[in-house]
């Protein structure tokens, strides 16, 4: 199976701090990788060195994917822009005709169960509708890779299982490769086919997963 992503002896050091040594880890294509452990431990680090948000202090970040949809712990959308428009904005970004980007957008929140709210403004949403308007925009470019830092944490069990359903119905229409990392093993998306564990700067490691 080809790789979608490698990292290579990646170390950082951030504030005089070692976050990561030595991190080694190749992703395949289609793998639906979860990575747990305690806030602080670096998992959000490793997510914005794969989608170059930040640059580790040493090693080599390899990606064979080309379009990255990325979704945060808070939903970040621009509180000036309808759903529809916050979904929108990458689309219109790359290029597309503002056109067949609403098309898309509709789409993509009619997926999330957010039929009928493509003209509300962000204080007019709940949280858990707003983190779904996040997931859409992640999902509307119809990424090869998609990272999910923590987009449950704060919501109640039944509120993060509808959500969790949503997003993996809308996966489920492609191979898209998916590396979720939360601090909660409760959390991660129910279709995770790897869990990996990471409790120190150099101890990333693989564990069963149950059932």
């Amino acid at each position: 199976m080809k790789p979608a992503v490698e990292l290579i002896d990646v170390n950082m050091v951030f504030k005089k701090q070692e976050v990561l040594r030595n991190l080694n880890l190749t992703i395949p294509e289609g793998q639906r990788m979860a990575v747990t452990g305690p806030s602080g431990a670096g998992k959000s680090t490793i997510l914005k060195i794969i989608a170059g948000l930040v640059t580790p202090s040493s090693g080599r970040v390899i990606r064979h994917t080309c379009k990255t949809g990325y979704v945060f712990q808070e939903p970040r959308l621009l509180p000036w822009n309808t759903a529809l428009e916050n979904v929108i904005l990458p689309l219109i970004a790359r290029g597309e005709k503002k056109k067949a980007a609403r098309k898309a957008g509709m789409n993509c929140l009619a997926d999330m169960g957010l039929s009928g709210f493509e003209h509300n403004y962000p204080s007019q949403l709940s949280g858990g509708m707003k983190q779904r308007v996040s997931i859409a925009r992640a999902l509307a470019i119809e990424p090869d890779l998609l990272l999910l830092d923590e987009p449950f944490t704060g919501l109640d069990p039944d509120l993060r299982d509808a959500i969790c359903e949503h997003l993996e119905d809308a996966l489920s229409k492609k191979a898209t490769t998916v590396i979720h990392v939360t601090h909660d093993v409760g959390n991660m998306i129910h279709t995770a086919d790897t869990l990996y564990t990471l409790a120190a700067p150099d101890t990333l490691r693989q564990l069963p997963l149950a059932g």
